[in-house]
C-alpha cells in the first residue's frame, strides 16, 4: 500500500493496517500511530494513579493525557483521546 495520508511514508510501500474506524492506512501513518499509543495507554495505565505514600508510582490514564495536552497542546490531546475512546468503544462492543 502507498499512503497518502503521511509526508513519512510517501511515494514508498508499506504495510496496510485497518484503524478501528475501519480506514486502512500504512502502518507509519499519524493515525496508526496515534491508535497504537491510544491502546498502549488503555492497556498499561490505571483509571486511578497508584500511590506509595505520598509518592506517585503509576500515574493514570488522566494524567497521560495531561502530559500529552501540556507536551501537543489541544490538538493533540483531542486525537489521542478521541482515539482511546474509539479502541474502547469498539473493545466494548465486541466484549473484550
Amino acid at each position: 500500500m502507498i499512503c497518502d495520508n503521511s509526508v513519512r511514508c510517501l511515494g514508498r510501500p508499506t504495510s496496510s493496517v485497518t484503524l478501528v474506524d475501519g480506514r486502512q492506512v500504512c502502518n507509519e501513518c499519524p493515525d496508526w500511530m496515534t491508535e497504537c499509543e491510544a491502546r498502549l495507554v488503555l492497556a498499561t495505565y490505571p483509571d486511578e494513579p497508584i500511590w506509595k505514600g505520598k509518592t506517585k508510582v503509576k500515574p493514570s490514564k488522566a494524567d497521560y493525557l495531561a502530559g500529552v495536552k501540556a507536551a501537543r497542546g489541544m490538538v493533540g490531546y483531542n486525537a489521542l483521546r478521541g482515539a482511546m475512546v474509539a479502541v474502547h468503544r469498539k473493545a466494548k462492543a465486541q466484549g473484550v
